[in-house]
């Protein structure tokens, strides 16, 4: 949820004259690839992850600890979206 809430918010931003921090998916962002890879692309490797997380646990801590760090990132750039653009 946070990955399609990220990509409207980014669509958001860059109406609005932002520039895209991440240099990959500013090569993208103006582009009609830029949706099929946040909407299409994203979400089922993101699921992927999550579901296969327990296995990787046990397996390699390092992954599982990556596998949180997306979350804890899409989630910081969730706040930080909805705190500039709502003005909550």
């Amino acid at each position: 949820m946070f990955n399609v809430a990220d990509y409207f918010f980014t669509v958001q931003s860059l109406s609005l004259g932002a520039t895209e921090a991440n240099s990959v998916t500013d090569a993208i962002a103006h582009t009609p690839l830029f949706p099929v890879v946040k909407l299409i692309l994203i979400p089922p490797l993101l699921v992927f992850v999550w579901t296969v997380r327990h296995k990787i646990q046990t397996r390699n801590n390092a992954i599982m600890l990556l596998t949180w760090g997306v979350f804890v990132s899409y989630f910081a750039v969730t706040v930080y979206h909805l705190y500039f653009q709502l003005q909550i």
